[in-house]
């Protein structure tokens, strides 16, 4: 039998080779990012049971993690759940906070998941909704279709869902709570989006099981960078290297004239694919130095075989920071006010945040406008104009309005 956990959902569910990895030793990747995302979950879970006075701050010393930044999100998430989620949910049945998910799928595999936010109702036509809501607390966006479709499946499962019912799973990007419509992200789930989904875990369980590897396609792709194979997996070396080969690397990238290398590309009109795979090229090598670096932690000094007497290895080093608040009294007692200005910086997002977090209920957007509406007549605000690379939507030249 076969686990498969919601988190680890959008790995297999792009390439089921994910679960052929027995043997391969799990690293603990959870951070002050990952901790801070929990300490949240727990504030918003409190905040929709409907309890107002939340001590975030004891909440992240439970955690480890910076109590102002629990403050904020908490304030983020409140106002998206105030302005905009709660409507779904709110038809006078129960709502379930960080609700465990589990069902079989036959003997073969047990599927587990925990919804941030759970809730069902009949709409007018008989038809049964399930409402799920994931918050994401992170910077990093990518898709988790996988993952949702996955706590859909369940849900499906553990209610008894039948033809005609719907299971309505939303992606909430707490930090983008300024506008609704980048923080949320629904997927509306139907009896023939779970069978197939339902159908496709079979198939890729029964194999893993039965350890016939070669009856799963393998499928590289950006889900690489989660899997447990990622060191070992054929399919995931050869993609690279044809990546590599794509922009031109020959061995080293010493011998690659690279303006002529982009010249030669963009005239084949495959500039875009090219940028695409240096990207990926990127992504695997950092990855990669964040693994060697793992290694060299967990296992000590490793040898270089062709220096005698060195090994990489793990050094302490420091570096000094400046506590703002701390530093205040002292700096205004030797920098005039130019002076300060060119020692401290104000991050625009913060000052937003910040006069969010601190107005009433409600309030923390307009709170927000009007402190920005004073800075920009008070001359504080700069503008500047930058340039940035993506794939527009672009009409060629015809030849007579060139010549």
């Amino acid at each position: 039998m076969i686990e498969l956990r919601g988190s680890f959902a959008p790995v297999v569910m792009n390439c089921g080779q994910a679960l052929f990895s027995a043997g391969i030793p799990k690293i603990e990747t959870s951070g002050i990012p990952a901790k801070t995302g929990t300490a949240a979950h727990e504030a918003l879970a409190m905040w929709v049971n409907g309890e107002r006075n939340i001590d975030t701050e004891a909440i992240a010393l439970h955690y480890g993690v910076d109590p102002k930044e629990v403050k904020i999100l908490l304030g983020l998430g409140v106002k998206l759940w105030e302005g905009v989620l709660a409507r779904d949910h709110g038809h006078g049945g129960k709502v379930n906070t960080e609700q465990r998910l589990e069902v079989m799928i036959g003997d073969i595999a047990r599927l587990t998941g925990t919804a941030d936010v759970l809730s069902v109702k009949v709409v007018p036509n008989g038809v049964t909704v399930a409402y799920v809501d994931d918050w994401k607390t992170g910077r990093l966006f990518k898709s988790y279709r996988e993952q949702l479709g996955l706590y859909a499946l369940i849900v499906w499962y553990k209610l008894g869902l039948q033809s005609g019912d719907k299971v309505q799973v939303r992606t909430v990007w707490v930090r983008e709570a300024g506008s609704s419509a980048d923080a949320i992200e629904t997927e509306i789930f139907t009896e023939r989006d779970i069978a197939d989904y339902a159908s496709k875990i079979h198939k890729y369980a029964q194999a893993a099981i039965a350890g016939k590897s070669a009856d799963v396609p393998y499928s590289p792709g950006e889900h690489c960078m989660s899997c447990p194979r990622l060191g070992t997996c054929e399919a995931h070396s050869l993609s690279a290297r044809k990546m590599l080969t794509t922009i031109g690397w020959k061995g080293t990238f010493k011998e690659v004239d690279m303006k002529a290398t982009v010249e030669a590309i963009a005239k084949s009109g495959r500039l875009n694919e090219a940028l695409q795979a240096a990207k990926d090229v990127g992504k695997i090598a950092d990855n990669f130095i964040s693994e060697v670096k793992t290694y060299v932690r967990v296992n000590g000094p490793v040898p270089i075989a062709d220096k005698p007497g060195k090994a990489l290895a793990m050094c302490d080093k420091s570096r000094t920071t400046v506590d703002t608040l701390e530093a205040w009294p002292v700096l205004k007692e030797h920098f005039d006010a130019e002076q300060m200005a060119s020692v401290v910086t104000v991050s625009l997002t913060k000052v937003k945040e910040e006069a969010g977090a601190i107005a009433s209920h409600g309030e923390k957007g307009k709170a927000a406008m009007s402190i920005v509406e004073q800075l920009d007549n008070a001359g504080a605000l700069r503008k500047f104009m930058y340039q940035e690379m993506r794939a527009v939507n672009y009409d060629p030249p015809k030849p007579s309005d060139i010549f």
